[in-house]
């Protein structure tokens, strides 16, 4: 009902249901605005799916994911009580092996790879890269509309766990609260090791949802935020009821067309009431009982209901 010829037929019809005024049959007005009310519906229920259909596919991305529940836990412990011994944090001996799961099912702190022209499913920190000099580059086009190639820096001390494709990796992640801002991305990793430690991190290592990694062969990275908590999610908003500047133009025509009939609407209206106060009375074989004004009323909503074809409903 966006279009006031819609909201137009709607009132014509609720007044084509009155028998007092209307010389038409209610179905000449209620089936046509019947039509175009299903048509609409059915064209936006199709959009709707195809909307559906998209979240779906995007939800069921395949993500490969750190596999670290069938890893014995002896052999789990003795790795970490190794790094603690060594005072070290990544041990290359740790096989790096990986699970695909759909990206609906990410859960914060998991560790993902993600290779060249993959979209990044959730809002995640650079841990390493498959350039020597820990760089990636990603595009935004989704996010901010543009296309040149952004630059994200992995920590070069994190970068190790990509040698050879094996790492271990104990410690845990602290991130700020979730917010919109594309530039604002900082926390801190802290190490557990023998010597506990800490790196900060900042925008150069995010890559955000729904970005795209380029000139890159590969990334790892750890989930940082997921759903309604990416900054993609967070920047989008309602969508609004948009027109067309046809649609407008249309509804201003509509609204002097209205102008131009409930004019002869009313004229007709007035010299009905004024027939009918000065001649009603002499014309008895029309067995007319109401009064100059009654008949004014009547007859406007009539000759209302007449003239609607003036305006389309197509």
């Amino acid at each position: 009902f966006m279009r006031f010829a819609n909201v137009y037929f709607l009132v014509i019809a609720v007044l084509q249901s009155i028998p007092t005024i209307s010389p038409l049959t209610p179905l000449s007005g209620i089936l046509p605005l019947a039509f175009v009310l299903i048509v609409s519906m059915i064209r936006e229920a199709i959009e709707d799916y195809r909307k559906y259909c998209d979240d779906k596919t995007a939800n069921c991305q395949p993500v490969r994911v750190l596999k670290t529940e069938n890893v014995p836990k002896e052999e789990l412990e003795s790795k970490k009580k190794l790094a603690v011994e060594t005072n070290s944090v990544f041990n290359p001996d740790f096989p790096a092996c990986f699970d695909i799961v759909r990206s609906q099912d990410l859960k914060i702190g998991q560790v993902v790879l993600m290779f060249k022209e993959d979209i990044f499913p959730a809002d995640l920190l650079l841990l390493g890269t498959s350039d020597k000099n820990n760089r990636a580059f990603i595009e935004t086009a989704m996010l901010d509309g543009e296309k040149s190639l952004k630059k994200r820096e992995a920590i070069p001390a994190i970068n190790k766990l990509s040698q050879n494709d094996r790492f271990l990796f104990f410690g845990r992640v602290e991130c700020a609260l979730p917010n919109d801002a594309l530039d604002k991305f900082d926390g801190t990793i802290y190490f557990h090791s023998g010597k506990d430690s800490s790196l900060s991190f900042n925008d150069r290592q995010c890559l955000m949802k729904g970005a795209k990694l380029k000139d890159t062969d590969w990334v790892t990275a750890v989930v940082a935020y997921t759903g309604k908590n990416t900054k993609i999610m967070l920047n989008s908003r309602e969508g609004e009821v948009k027109q067309s500047k046809i649609e407008r133009i249309m509804n201003t025509i509509i609204l002097i067309v209205l102008g131009i009939q409930l004019s002869l609407c009313f004229i007709a209206g007035v010299l009905a009431g004024v027939w009918e106060t000065n001649e009603g009375k002499d014309n008895f074989y029309l067995k007319r009982d109401e009064k100059g004004a009654v008949t004014g009323i009547i007859n406007f909503f009539s000759q209302l209901l007449l003239l609607n074809t003036l305006i389309t409903i197509s």
